[in-house]
């Protein structure tokens, strides 16, 4: 929550991304699931291929793969009244 509504969209979005990945493919032995590598760390094609499916940017960083993901402002202005809502509230709190 620290991070506001939109870091908390792109949280929810980035595991739903782990998701949709993991049910597509079998398990892979070793590893934490298909979107992942051994350690859990490494962002693997299936993950990027679900994240951008669910309106998402991937890039490749230099060492975990497709961990670079972001909320483009297009995909946050569909949620911009579902993510105000919890912050409204996270405020008067």
């Amino acid at each position: 929550m620290a991070k506001g509504p939109q870091g908390v969209l792109h949280w929810l979005l980035h595991l739903a991304a782990h998701s949709i990945a993991d049910t597509r493919q079998e398990p892979t032995r070793g590893r934490a699931g298909p979107s992942t590598g051994r350690e859990g760390r490494y962002h693997l094609q299936a993950y990027r291929d679900a994240a951008l499916g669910l309106g998402l940017t991937a890039d490749q960083s230099q060492h975990f793969g497709f961990n670079v993901t972001s909320v483009p402002a297009e995909l946050a202005g569909k949620y911009t009244k579902t993510i105000a809502e919890p912050e409204a509230a996270r405020q008067d709190y």
